[in-house]
């Protein structure tokens, strides 16, 4: 990593500060400037000063002059504060960088697809942070042990409403009749920089993503389904709710693109 986190960091006691994961690939900083724009209005949402985009890329070199392809992972804290939940009157953020290998299993997702389930514990509604990656990923920690206990690969994930949202560690976007919808997250969860550049990409195509709020009786009946994650890329569903999905064109076809920041 690329500092030391403090005892007293407001990261570590509250989970007051947000990250990003990063695929690279290639040489590369896959979707950077999305990355760039997620943390920094991450850090404007909750009152941290947000980093330059030079200041980040030169704590990344050390990271990047290895030619293998891996996981960057950025996390940004308000730095130390003091006990208590008021924030600093003068915070000095601390970065965090690390680095990890591929999920390995992620390629054979994209090739022969997935089996999403769906968890029995719901997302809470937050509309103060829904959208943002938080360092507080409690609800995930306690998704995630659910689905290692499920035996399915991914699993959808409700809100209090009962409403489709995520999965526990993805985007989802499902195509019905011609038309593709994903769930709207005013509520809770992450808005990831791949749901926005499958959104950006379909709309330069004339396919308008609809963002919804929709129940699973609808996604189940959804002619193609697949989810996304920085690192996951796109996978098709090939089973859900005990029926098969063999059309996976427009996930297919998502594959076949140039993943590379349209905006």
């Amino acid at each position: 990593m690329s500092c030391e986190l403090s005892a007293s960091d407001r990261g570590l006691l509250y989970g007051d500060g947000i990250f990003t994961t990063i695929c690279f690939k290639g040489g590369a900083l896959q979707l950077w400037p999305y990355h760039l724009e997620r943390l920094q209005q991450g850090c404007r949402r909750l009152s941290i000063p947000e980093p330059g985009e030079e200041e980040l890329l030169a704590q990344l070199e050390p990271f990047l002059s290895a030619g293998e392809d891996r996981v960057v992972k950025i996390i940004i804290t308000r730095g130390t504060g003091g006990r208590g939940y008021s924030m600093p009157s003068e915070a000095s953020p601390s970065v965090l960088i690390s680095e990890h290998p591929l999920p390995g299993h992620y390629s054979q997702w994209r090739q022969h697809g997935i089996r999403l389930g769906v968890c029995r514990q719901h997302l809470g509604h937050q509309p103060m942070l829904a959208g943002l990656k938080t360092l507080n990923r409690l609800e995930q920690v306690l998704l995630k042990k659910e689905l290692d206990d499920s035996g399915f690969d991914e699993a959808l994930v409700l809100d209090l409403d009962a409403k489709v949202t995520e999965a526990v560690s993805a985007n989802i976007f499902w195509r019905h009749q011609g038309q593709i919808y994903t769930p709207n997250l005013e509520l809770s969860g992450v808005c990831g920089v791949m749901r926005r550049w499958v959104i950006e990409l379909c709309e330069k195509y004339g396919r308008k993503v609809r963002e919804v709020r929709a129940c699973v009786e609808e996604l189940a009946a959804a002619d193609e389904i697949w989810l996304t994650n920085a690192l996951l890329g796109i996978a098709p569903v090939r089973e859900f709710t005990k029926r098969s999905y063999v059309d996976w064109s427009v996930s297919r076809w998502l594959q076949e693109q140039p993943c590379v920041a349209l905006t």
